[in-house]
């Protein structure tokens, strides 16, 4: 948690959000969405409890704990309050979950020091139903037994009592995070969608049910049946910063830029306005994230200008000393990924990493220190610096031999950044075949993975970010492959639909095979591409396609 200090100088953080947007001061009541939960709670605990479990809902823990706290004081044989306290310590939307189980058995102990004795304050079966669920999430076991009885006892409830939202909503999420988001969690995700959606149709704003959409279909093939809740959720709770965010993960699934811009611009003014309210050191984690999110959102729009004023803007927050490690990394990839997006190629000394690699490999973040390298090796492979992209791409392939050596759960991230600088490294030094071979690798090994759910390379089991199958499309466009091209175009478009060197690169490939249709297609999504702003890639060559298409256009 924040370190917190009672200042007037905590006021200095309200000034970075003037560039954003002007929003109104939250009411002294959350706005948090509807929901209907009849209990046995007290009258004077009942706004404390309801505020708790919408907050519970948009994933706004302490908020969540703080009301449950008040609804005990309100009500302190009110066992449902102790209940919402102890869920409101477990977090995520799948496996494995975050849980500090101490706090939360310690908020079930002050009910009562038993199981039985706990159950017993529960006056109603419904009630007892929920508290016996919890002591399940708690109880005996490892993580994935305790998550498969919470969502099988979510679940008995949800049956018994079907006009129960709560409990379909709650059972929804239980059953997300019974897998890990993937391929593994396809079948819960698509059973906790259909509960969510249930509800949403009863109740538009509920809170948890346009959360839980929004994560049962995170996924490119899927995002748009989420994108009507996703839409709800974006202006339902402004109070909950997490909220605000949460639809990004359904509009960067299908490029929608303007949408994704928007969302994570209210999501940081409301953290950036609670972490002054908290009076905190530093901007909360919240914050960060959804600057994250933005930057990548104006980079893919190609409004460069408001990039470049993000990107200076998070690293005035990462270099606050109260930041922590993790905001720093986040600002390092934000860096590196600000070079390969824009195109300002620029060769950086990277002696330091290169011997924090050789030296003390257990204190680097993979995903963090690799992209630097990739950027670094993508910049000299197009500057023509083939030592330089071999520099980098050693770093890299030290780095991968790390990770393995300390057996690292995730290495593909890192492993096709190694390919990818091999093969510019290779590229920029003529042997075009040898780099081609590299780069199929690449994009061989990238299909193996999910498809991001954010900006690329956010998460150590993300891709790389720098899509491989665009790199290696861009590449062979450039030796004259466009048939080729056309096909890993394709491709990458399927897995991050509108990205906008996708588009251009499809555009291209197809003009140079003669496709018509899909020249004049893909240069009209980038055309309209949402948000479009002036910096897009190829925007002049897809005007003069757009008025001239008999005319060839690209490189």
């Amino acid at each position: 948690m924040l370190t917190r200090r009672r200042s007037a100088g905590a006021s200095v953080l309200l000034g970075v959000v003037c560039w954003l947007v002007a929003l109104p001061a939250p009411a002294q009541n959350a706005t948090l969405g509807t929901i209907n939960f009849p209990n046995s709670g007290a009258p004077a605990a009942q706004p404390f409890f309801i505020e708790g479990v919408k907050f519970l809902h948009s994933f706004e823990w302490e908020d969540a704990a703080d009301r449950f706290r008040k609804a005990q004081q309100a009500d302190p044989g009110f066992a449902l309050a102790y209940w919402g306290e102890a869920l409101s310590y477990t977090g995520g939307h799948h496996y494995p979950m975050q849980q500090d189980i101490s706090s939360a058995r310690k908020a079930l102990v002050k009910l009562a020091a038993t199981r039985a004795d706990r159950l017993a304050k529960a006056p109603t079966e419904r009630e007892r139903g929920y508290l016996n669920a919890v002591e399940l999430l708690y109880g005996e076991g490892d993580g994935q037994e305790r998550a498969q009885r919470y969502a099988s006892a979510m679940g008995m409830l949800s049956e018994r009592f079907p006009d129960d939202d709560e409990a379909a909503t709650l059972h929804a999420l239980a059953l997300m995070r019974t897998a890990r988001r993937g391929q593994e969690s396809t079948r819960v995700d698509l059973q906790a969608g259909a509960i969510a959606l249930r509800v949403f149709r009863r109740n538009g704003n509920h809170p948890g049910a346009v959360h839980y959409i929004v994560h049962a279909f995170d996924e490119p093939t899927r995002a748009i049946v989420g994108l009507e809740a996703a839409d709800v959720y974006a202006y339902l709770a402004p109070d909950a910063p997490h909220a605000l965010h949460m639809p990004s993960h359904i509009y960067v699934q299908l490029g929608q830029w303007d949408k994704l811009s928007g969302a994570n611009e209210r999501s940081y003014a409301a953290s950036a306005r609670r972490s002054e309210q908290k009076q905190l050191r530093a901007i909360e984690g919240e914050a960060f994230h959804a600057m994250f999110w933005l930057h990548y959102a104006y980079l893919m729009q190609g409004n460069f200008a408001k990039a470049d004023e993000a990107l200076a803007l998070a690293g005035r927050h990462a270099k606050n000393l109260d930041a922590g490690s993790n905001r720093s990394g986040q600002y390092d990839t934000m860096v590196a990924r600000h070079t390969i997006e824009t195109a300002r190629w620029r060769v950086v000394d990277v002696a330091p990493i290169l011997a924090e690699i050789k030296t003390a490999p257990d204190r680097l973040r993979p995903g963090v220190v690799g992209s630097t390298l990739l950027a670094n090796a993508l910049s000299a492979g197009r500057l023509g610096n083939a030592a330089a992209a071999e520099v980098a791409a050693g770093g890299l392939r030290d780095l991968e031999a790390s990770m393995k050596a300390r057996k690292a759960a995730e290495t593909k991230q890192v492993e096709i950044m190694v390919l990818e600088a091999d093969g510019m490294a290779l590229l920029a030094g003529g042997d075009r075949n040898a780099a081609v071979k590299k780069l199929e690798q690449a994009a061989a090994t990238e299909e193996s993975m999910n498809p991001p759910s954010g900006p690329p390379g956010e998460q150590d089991d993300d891709p790389p970010i720098k899509p491989a199958h665009e790199l290696l499309g861009e590449v062979l466009l450039e030796i004259g492959r466009p048939a080729d091209a056309a096909k890993q175009f394709a491709i990458g478009l399927d897995r991050m639909p509108n990205r906008p060197r996708l588009l251009l690169g499809a555009a291209r490939a197809a003009v140079k095979v003669s496709d018509q249709a899909t020249a004049q297609l893909r240069y009209r999504q980038l055309l309209n591409l949402p948000g479009g702003g002036p910096d897009r890639p190829g925007l002049d060559e897809a005007k003069a396609f757009a008025v001239s298409p008999s005319t060839p256009a690209g490189r």
